[in-house]
């Protein structure tokens, strides 16, 4: 019997000492684990998304205490109010809550959100390594490339860079889950399309991944169909006749339809109500800082990144450049292996990412392309060049073990090595830079005795809105450490009108607010002002709290609640144009004299707005006495003696899942500009309660997609028994 022989050609056959890759996958992660110690340790949020984040974590637990749903409430303290989990993924917030109650409430939500953060951080490598050695990729490969992957450096913001994540940088926690689950998912579909293999895997993790981040189950989608037509090529190229082409193209399509069509319907509770109810979402672009905004990286970074080292080398030697550069070389003249799959992977999200570059208003072109941030397919970008990161290595390797045999594991060691060094070092010092602002931060935090003043002070005071400023005005000037009082408003649960991510209608017109003035304060019932103390204010403001580096100022305002009048009447219109007819009417004297554009949502909006557009009347419509507040109601008491129906208004962003009852009856609401929620009123007095209800659809789909999550779960269990037994019997 002849013997086989391994060659040259296969890097399985001449692959380095297993204690060399298992060293290689455990640097990364014990570096991290020491590097990032002061994430975990943190007492302090950041002045980047974490603050937000942790609002979510914090209301969606509260909601748990008080009854509610955690999948669907009221988030008060943001952008006038929001459903933020009907539109906003949440599974990452949610499983921090689910931790938090799992350890007892030993750890605070802060630390239990620290917790999770750093275990992702750390095992990142481990994902990358499981993941590649799934999508065929050789042992070199995976191993080298899980001890790069978290050690990413551009130029180019949110993509796969830590930057993305530790306290310093812009705290994106959700794309961290996300960042594990699309290596998951991609090697778990592909060894569905290759081997029918790993269907419960491959739908739980793509259903997770549309729950962690809804933009990275859009870039998902991109490498799910390119992973079917690369298999699909793959395919054409083995067949022998067109019979069993057929056959292995029915099977393929099966296959992707089984996955794609579970996983969707297990995450159907969170997708179908964000497409139902997109038109009380806002389209305005936020104002962020230029690097960040869309379309906001300059054109040279973007074409010539790769080659002078920004795109993954930034603040270095282009060393990881050298690797991507070689996985290149190596991925187009391969075609086995993950291969294909890296260049192609490469090639698209390059092409997406930066596709207002290379094609300009052409790419309008696909679907979704208006809506949806395309820098962020950077990711795409960033899980490529880590495939490709292991391709160069590997690429190396071979050339060594074939032209250096002798000596090629010391020469790949030391070549790794320096590699590292460069890498490793790098980041040290910038985990080292955050580490260190964190802890002046903190530092600055417990010397702010005149802050903890007017927080105390604030929560002894009538309820109504607090604003700081914001980053684009004086807001920036109220600094502790990296953090600005506008970041610790919402997290003290204060009602804010500093607009965060821009999903409420309101959001355009509250990116516009300056130094407001007792018109605007009353419109936003703003009623609290934190303030430097250089800054010239109003004469409306009144001094309450002087401390040496902050005053706070109370102003009067109506409260959370008025009667006025219907300007005009108008149907609801598209979400780009609520923001034009908003703009123009805040500019008029509308506002300030209690007119209010009512915008109609249907027929029964309709018929309760039985009023003149045109009315002129004037004089008293009456009071609004005894408001009470809790995070997703509102009730009062309210006397209308105008001698005809007035408008009452409610100075919360509207959504159809507010219910108002007037003396115990409900009555629908409409919207009112810029987006409150409005109804009319008979004269009398009447009792006024109204309240945010989870969405009946969100909760029966979310029943739906427990039970198809359960039978997927069984259905593995009972797989994995049946292959033991099979063993067992042989």
């Amino acid at each position: 019997m002849m013997e086989m022989t391994a060659t040259a050609d296969d890097p399985r056959a001449t692959a380095p000492p297993r204690w060399l890759l298992v060293a290689a996958l455990l640097l990364p992660m014990l570096f991290n684990a020491i590097a990032l110690l002061p994430e975990l340790r943190s007492s302090t949020l950041s002045d980047n998304d974490q603050v937000f984040h942790y609002v979510f974590i914090a209301r969606a637990n509260q909601a748990i205490d008080g009854g509610d749903s955690p999948f669907d409430h009221w988030v008060p303290e943001l952008e006038l109010g929001f459903p933020e989990f009907l539109y906003y993924q949440n599974l990452p917030h949610l499983a921090v809550v689910a931790l938090y109650r799992l350890l007892g409430r030993h750890l605070s939500l802060l630390r239990a959100l620290n917790l999770v953060r750093y275990l992702l951080m750390v095992s990142f490598p481990l994902t990358v390594y499981w993941s590649m050695r799934r999508m065929e990729f050789s042992a070199v490969a995976a191993a080298v490339a899980a001890t790069f992957c978290s050690t990413l450096s551009s130029q180019v913001p949110l993509g796969f860079d830590y930057r993305s994540y530790v306290w310093e940088g812009f705290g994106m926690y959700p794309q961290l889950c996300a960042m594990h689950l699309m290596f998951i998912a991609v090697a778990s579909l592909q060894s569905v399309l290759r081997r029918a293999k790993c269907f419960p895997t491959a739908i739980v993790a793509s259903a997770a991944l549309v729950l962690s981040d809804l933009l990275y189950g859009c870039i998902f989608a991109v490498l799910a169909l390119l992973l079917l037509a690369l298999r699909i090529w793959e395919v054409l190229r083995a067949a022998d006749g067109k019979s069993e082409i057929g056959k292995m193209l029915a099977r393929l399509a099966a296959r992707f339809a089984l996955v794609a069509t579970v996983a969707f319907l297990i995450a159907a509770y969170q997708i179908v109500p964000f497409l139902q109810g997109m038109r009380y979402v806002s389209s305005a672009v936020p104002e962020v800082p230029v690097p960040l905004a869309h379309g906001g990286i300059r054109t040279s970074a973007i074409l010539f990144g790769l080659f002078d080292g920004g795109e993954f080398d930034h603040y270095r030697l282009p060393v990881l450049t050298f690797l991507i550069l070689l996985g290149i070389v190596y991925s187009l003249s391969r075609r086995q292996g993950g291969a294909p799959l890296a260049i192609a992977i490469f090639v698209i999200s390059e092409t997406l990412a930066f596709g207002r570059v290379f094609f300009g208003s052409a790419i309008e072109l696909i679907p979704l392309a208006r809506d949806l941030p395309l820098i962020r397919f950077a990711a795409g970008v960033d899980f490529a060049a880590i495939l490709l990161i292991g391709l160069g290595a590997e690429l190396l390797w071979r050339w060594l073990a074939q032209h250096w045999s002798r000596y090629a594991m010391a020469a790949f060691a030391i070549g790794i090595g320096f590699i590292a060094i460069v890498a490793f070092q790098e980041r040290w010092s910038f985990y080292e830079r955050s580490g260190r602002e964190m802890a002046e931060t903190a530092q600055a935090l417990v010397a702010d005795s005149g802050l903890r003043e007017i927080f105390a002070k604030l929560k002894t005071l009538p309820p109504g809105r607090v604003y700081a400023g914001k980053h684009s005005n004086w807001g920036t000037w109220l600094a502790i450490g990296r953090l600005h009082v506008f970041d610790l408003l919402p997290v003290e649960q204060f009602d804010t009108v500093m607009p965060w991510q821009s999903l409420s209608l309101n959001s355009s017109v509250l990116w516009k607010i300056n130094i407001p003035d007792a018109a605007l304060c009353n419109l936003f019932n703003i009623r609290y002002v934190i303030a430097p103390p250089a800054l010239r204010v109003p004469p409306s403001y009144k001094e309450v709290l002087n401390t040496s580096q902050y005053v706070l100022y109370a102003i009067e305002t109506g409260g959370y609640a008025e009667l006025g009048r219907v300007a005009k009447l108008v149907t609801f219109p598209p979400r780009d144009r609520l923001a034009d007819i908003n703009q123009v009417w805040m500019t008029g004297s509308d506002p300030v004299d209690g007119r209010f554009i009512a915008f109609s949502t249907g027929r029964s909006s309709a018929e309760l707005l039985q009023v003149n557009p045109g009315s002129s009347d004037s004089g008293e419509l009456g009071s609004i006495v005894i408001e009470v507040l809790t995070p997703d109601s509102y009730s009062s008491n309210v006397s209308v003696t105008a001698p005809s129906s007035a408008l009452m208004v409610i100075k919360i962003t509207y959504h159809p899942n507010w219910h108002l009852s007037i003396d115990g009856r409900e009555q629908p609401t409409f919207m009112v500009s810029p987006s409150y929620i409005g109804t009319m009123l008979s004269p009398g007095h009447h009792l006024i309660s109204a309240e945010y209800r989870t969405s009946k659809p969100k909760t029966k789909l979310l029943v739906v997609s427990s039970l198809i999550l359960l039978v997927t779960f069984i259905s593995q269990y009972l797989a994995g028994l049946g292959s033991w037994l099979e063993s067992y019997n042989k």
